[in-house]
């Protein structure tokens, strides 16, 4: 067994100190194949096919610990598997449904949102005090956070969610006063259901509409990150001489950052309407929150050195997008934006590509992955009249074939 075979480099070992010889096992275990990668290859041939393992006991508890929990086998895991107790659905259904009611599987989830997402990484919140207008944000970035950490806990695992309920609850989760301010509301003392419109789903929250310290907003930043990080779209790099500062228009009027972006990023023939063609519109649905989240019906406006102007301009959130579908989509404002992501294939096969990717440790290969990839996708879709759950997901991921089954071949 491996214990044996770490006994044995322990007692074999010419080193005379005992500290020493423990430090050799342990790094003998932290540079072994199977500390440092997903092997899984010690379980039995299927069906007199080499190119098949049906995976141990002892890896499939692994494996389901680590997908729910991210971490080891506890010990009643690891006694299952000792006895043989993850043979069928039901003993296994068992010890998901015991991992996913414990708190580390809510820890869990949050880091996977968080490495998929990065809500959690904001510039330095220095707003202009005018524009701020008395919001403090030492402190901020904290309550942010725990707004979608609690808004996931409570969607995923509390209202057993669904891909939708993600893409549109107005549920948030504020007990700060200063993002109290931000989402216009009084007395903030936890779970609260947003009343605007413009508000339902996660990408409405704070956390994800400050995307810089400014006192214009950023539909390209905004829009990058829904191609990127929503829907897995891939972009590539700028070209070398592609100018990153959207500078000034010529024009004997102020003009809105929305005009702005469109003169400067989608003029035909120029090298940045490539990518920005797919990028501004996916912003531009942001348009009714200014930088600091905030919901709002003009965009003010300010000069070159961040003065306000008195003058308030007419917004428009009404774009359309080849992106989250195969046809054209339009819509007015976040709201019917997140509407689409909610039943969009591509959206919701980017989440289960990221949860496949922090499950596998890896990067996709689609000639070898798109049967796992579909086991974890379809109990999403659910029925044609409701959509399956997040946790139906997670669970059907480890019951099916996929999971259990190891390919060994190339």
């Amino acid at each position: 067994s491996e214990v044996n075979n770490f006994v044995d480099i322990y007692n074999t070992s010419e080193l005379t100190d005992k500290k020493d010889k423990l430090f050799l096992v342990i790094a003998t275990i932290f540079h072994s194949p199977d500390f440092i990668y997903n092997i899984n290859d010690k379980g039995q041939v299927i069906g007199g096919d080499a190119n098949y393992l049906q995976i141990t006991q002892y890896e499939l508890a692994s494996k389901i610990s680590f997908l729910i929990i991210g971490s080891t086998p506890d010990d009643e895991l690891l006694e299952k598997a000792k006895n043989l107790e993850l043979k069928n659905s039901t003993q296994i259904n068992a010890e998901i449904d015991r991992l996913l009611s414990g708190s580390k599987a809510k820890t869990e989830v949050i880091r996977i949102f968080k490495e998929w997402l990065n809500y959690d990484n904001f510039d330095t919140l220095s707003f202009n005090a005018t524009f701020s207008a008395g919001i403090n944000t030492e402190g901020l970035e904290q309550a942010m956070i725990k707004d979608v950490d609690e808004y996931l806990i409570h969607t995923v695992f509390n209202k057993s969610g669904t891909y939708k309920d993600i893409m549109t609850s107005k549920d948030a989760f504020v007990y700060d006063q200063n993002l109290a301010q931000i989402y216009d509301i009084q007395n903030p003392n936890g779970l609260i259901e947003l009343q605007n419109k413009e508000r339902e789903g996660l990408f409405s929250r704070a956390a994800f509409l400050i995307k810089k310290p400014s006192v214009s907003q950023s539909p390209i930043l905004r829009g990058i990150f829904t191609l990127e990080k929503v829907l897995c779209g891939e972009l590539g790099s700028p070209p070398a001489d592609a100018e990153t500062n959207l500078g000034s228009v010529p024009s004997d009027s102020p003009t809105s950052i929305r005009t702005k972006t469109t003169l400067l990023t989608e003029t035909q023939g120029s090298s940045c309407i490539g990518c920005h063609g797919r990028i501004n519109n996916l912003g531009f649905a942001y348009e009714n929150f200014d930088s600091l989240g905030r919901i709002r019906s003009t965009e003010s406006v300010y000069d070159s050195n961040d003065q306000y102007t008195g003058i308030e301009l007419p917004i428009s959130a009404s774009a359309k997008s080849y992106e989250i579908s195969a046809n054209e989509v339009q819509f007015n404002g976040s709201s019917e934006l997140h509407a689409h992501l909610a039943n969009s294939d591509k959206a919701m096969s980017c989440m289960v590509k990221k949860y496949f990717h922090h499950m596998q440790k890896r990067e996709i290969k689609p000639a070898v992955d798109a049967c796992h990839l579909n086991d974890m996708l379809l109990p999403l879709y659910g029925s044609s009249s409701q959509q399956g759950s997040i946790k139906d997901m997670i669970r059907n991921t480890i019951l099916s074939n996929s999971f259990k089954q190891k390919k060994i071949a190339p």
